[in-house]
């Protein structure tokens, strides 16, 4: 899949297809139903001459209709594979789209400068009475501190300032659910040194981390075609098959069996599974890494806890943390993907997850308010009681679905005879603000240490701002989360505390929201969002991605008894 940039009218274009059957001679119907040739066309609108009659079409699927470019007219946009490769290109290349503090300060005063000195804008910032400082506004920041990560065996190390992560984690995991059958699939005829090599590493990597898994079975495929794939799940898959690992040909992002050995292990052998890809055991290159992330993925999705952190605010009575995501591409029409995943596990590692499609905000309260209620029962099953607390996180809220959203909320608790204290947070990762920290020592401008919290000057009370990475090139981009609800039940009625937080309230919400970026197995570190949110946009991701009219992929229901992380 390739984009592209036409130059004639300054849009963007996904390529779908080329058309080596087309070509700008040929003539296509325009709005007024004249019929006239592609070449005649682009000389009228954009006054553009072909040098090239018999080039090629580029094809690009739209909602209504087909769209035919011209190649010559177009540039390719994005790196290529070999571009991402080449260290010193990136190098460069980070000088400019990736600038330092410093050099992004210097920029924004050369704009405002230019403001000032251009008579237009000169003018107009004179009519409205508008003033631009070229200094930055300070503000007042504060410090917060991850805690410790918790491994097995009462393994714990200081999160602060911690640069070999990889490599502390090399422990015993909290826990380690025993894998006795883990199937491996290969082929035969292009896999079997690598399928070797990568079953030696993992046996290395479980003697790491004491892991308890058994020999995995090995099961070749003789042919080529994804047929042979699917007839060997068929025969091999029993339902005590714990997970499956697919060595599958082909290089990342381009493995061809890839989207289809996934759909059918999430459909119709409902079993957790891992994809590597055999370009990557081939490479030898940092494989004993990748391996280790690859059994700790395995635990995490047949429900155990790779790690977990050391005293998480609001946990001093049954808490559920929450992350939605709806997502909504252009060739889905009116259709919208709707993703859930609640916790119900003190150590936030197991979740209850659904994903549902849905025509309208109405549809989406009703699969929030369907999805809030089966979780609190999940919830209730493995704790024996219904959360006190529930916090949940959601990035990219229409204002017209948020009264929706929440209410489907209420409505759930008040279904469940549930009254739990509820926390309504809407993350933004993107946020137009910078901050910049000045180093005391050279007086140079530099980025925040991860942990910088802003919550004061330039906040209202019920926000606040969070930079939870280390950033080593480029600038760092702050979180916002706004609290846009804080409700509690008073008298069997549910009143709105929002304008009432307490400090003390605010800074429990700041550390979670902090913590719970450490919390996500598919990383050794810090994200920018909470773990819970990035688990929900991962499902959306998993579906929207694979979604045709009529053929949406929903995982088995199955994975909703296992409460794993079958989808990371």
């Amino acid at each position: 899949m390739l984009s592209d940039f036409s130059r004639y009218n300054n849009r963007f274009y996904r390529i779908d297809d080329v058309g080596f059957d087309l070509n700008p001679q040929m003539t296509f119907k325009t709005a007024d139903e004249e019929e006239v040739s592609y070449m005649k066309y682009y000389e009228m609108k954009y006054n553009k001459k072909l040098s090239d009659p018999s080039q090629p079409l580029l094809k690009i699927k739209s909602r209504t209709k087909d769209i035919h470019l011209i190649p010559e007219l177009c540039v390719l946009t994005g790196q290529s594979s070999e571009m991402r490769q080449n260290f010193q290109l990136q190098k460069d290349l980070n000088v400019h789209i990736k600038p330092n503090p410093s050099s992004r300060l210097e920029g924004c005063k050369g704009l405002i400068k230019s403001f000032e000195s251009n008579p237009v804008t000169k003018e107009l910032l004179k009519q409205w009475d508008i003033s631009i400082s070229k200094t930055p506004l300070e503000v007042k920041s504060l410090k917060i501190q991850p805690g410790d990560l918790l491994m097995g065996k009462n393994i714990k190390f200081s999160l602060e300032g911690v640069l070999d992560l990889d490599r502390k984690i090399q422990n015993q995991m909290f826990e380690q659910p025993e894998l006795k059958r883990v199937a491996i699939f290969y082929s035969k005829r292009e896999d079997q040194e690598n399928v070797n090599r990568f079953t030696d590493y993992l046996k290395q990597s479980c003697e790491t981390f004491k892991y308890p898994l058994d020999k995995p079975r090995l099961f070749p495929i003789e042919g080529r075609d994804l047929r042979d794939w699917e007839k060997a799940f068929e025969e091999n898959l029993k339902c005590n098959v714990q997970a499956v690992i697919l060595i599958l040909p082909g290089k990342k992002k381009n493995c061809p069996f890839y989207t289809d050995c996934k759909k059918l292990l999430l459909t119709k052998y409902p079993i957790p599974s891992q994809v590597v890809v055999s370009s990557t055991i081939a490479s030898g290159k940092n494989l004993g890494s990748i391996v280790n992330k690859v059994l700790i993925q395995l635990c995490a999705k047949v429900g155990g806890t790779p790690w977990s952190i050391s005293n998480l605010p609001f946990f001093d009575k049954p808490t559920m943390i929450i992350g939605t995501d709806i997502v909504h591409k252009a060739n889905m029409k009116n259709k919208s993907i709707l993703s859930f995943c609640g916790s119900v596990n003190r150590h936030l590692s197991r979740y209850w997850s659904t994903v549902s499609e849905h025509s309208s905000d109405h549809e989406i309260g009703e699969g929030i308010q369907n999805a809030v209620k089966n979780s609190m029962n999940e919830f209730q099953k493995i704790n024996k009681y219904f959360p006190q607390r529930v916090v949940v996180y959601r990035e990219g809220l229409r204002y017209t679905l948020q009264d929706i959203e929440i209410n489907a909320f209420l409505k759930a608790f008040e279904e469940l005879n549930a009254q739990p204290e509820f926390f309504f947070i809407h993350v933004n990762k993107s946020p137009n603000a910078k901050f910049f920290a000045m180093d005391s020592r050279n007086q140079t401008l530099g980025n925040p240490e991860a942990g910088t919290a802003v919550v004061n000057d330039i906040t209202e009370g019920n926000d606040f701002y969070l930079i939870s990475q280390k950033i080593l090139h480029g600038s760092v981009n702050p979180t916002h989360y706004s609290v846009l609800k804080y409700m509690t039940n008073i008298e069997n009625k549910y009143v709105d505390k929002k304008l009432k937080i307490t400090e003390e309230i605010m800074m429990k919400l700041l550390e979670l929201s902090y913590k719970l970026c450490f919390l996500y197995y598919n990383f050794s570190g810090a994200i920018k969002v909470p773990a819970p949110l990035q688990y929900a946009q991962r499902l959306a991701k998993l579906v929207g991605d694979t979604w045709r009219p009529n053929e949406m992929l929903i995982p088995a229901k199955q994975f909703q008894e296992f409460k794993s992380l079958y989808f990371i």
